[in-house]
């Protein structure tokens, strides 16, 4: 990645996002649902969408410098979602080239976007309790009601590639779980942990990982229902990965 790249995507260790596509049949909360040739993309502040085909020639784009952009997946190596400030979701059909903006119902800033395999259920979260989701692959989104979240500002989502598991998670060690594709919803948090800012799901949702800002790491082995924690590293946490 060349110097200009890196100056364009400051705001990526903070919001850890990264999706890839093209190079797995699995998914997990890097948003990696896709066949075909690997398209790795990373999204920042004032709009930045930065993209790779071949993993050694990164190209560097302002979607709308108005808005920081805090999540991205995929689901093709073709279609992709980004979602960041104000409610802002962008949507591309064309790897990149392109893009449209669908109303998401809400306004607070979205932390995260994910969707399962078949592109057709997607969910966003983020700062407020703010929680959207849609069932026709993104066409039209509709905000939760905010009894679901609670206020807490919500930081990552995990999806199976059935869309049978949701897992979302955020300050006040908040877990949202939902395993009916996001018709129903259980709110929990995991004693001791700190503010959550990563999930992860094996594809078949036996394993979930969430890591904290105290740089816990809590594993569950029964769909999100309950958390141990596994380990402690030195400094805090903001993503994590399940095979």
């Amino acid at each position: 990645m060349n110097t200009t790249s890196r100056v364009s995507l400051s705001g990526i260790a903070l919001c850890a996002s990264l999706a890839a596509c093209g190079n797995s049949t699995g998914s997990n909360n890097t948003g990696n649902t896709g066949k075909g040739g690997a398209w790795h993309a990373l999204v920042g502040r004032g709009g930045s969408f930065t993209q790779t085909r071949d993993g050694l020639t990164w190209t560097t784009s302002t979607l709308d410098a108005a808005i920081d952009l805090d999540g991205v997946a995929c689901v093709t190596s073709q279609i992709g979602w980004a979602a960041g400030a104000r409610g802002t979701i962008g949507h591309t059909r064309d790897g990149g080239s392109t893009w449209s903006w669908p109303s998401s119902g809400v306004t607070s800033e979205l932390r995260a976007i994910r969707f399962a395999a078949d592109g057709q259920l997607g969910v966003a979260a983020g700062d407020t309790g703010a929680l959207t989701l849609s069932s026709d692959g993104g066409a039209t989104w509709h905000a939760l009601p905010s009894a679901i979240s609670g206020d807490a500002d919500l930081h990552a989502i995990a999806i199976t590639g059935s869309g049978d598991l949701i897992v979302a998670v955020g300050d006040g060690a908040t877990i949202l779980r939902s395993i009916d594709r996001g018709r129903g919803w259980l709110r929990r948090s995991i004693s001791g942990a700190a503010s959550l800012h990563g999930v992860a799901t094996s594809s078949d949702s036996g394993l979930v990982l969430a890591v904290d800002s105290a740089g816990a790491i809590f594993a569950s082995y029964d769909g999100a229902l309950s958390f141990t924690r596994e380990a402690l590293a030195a400094a805090p946490l903001e993503a994590v990965r399940a095979q």
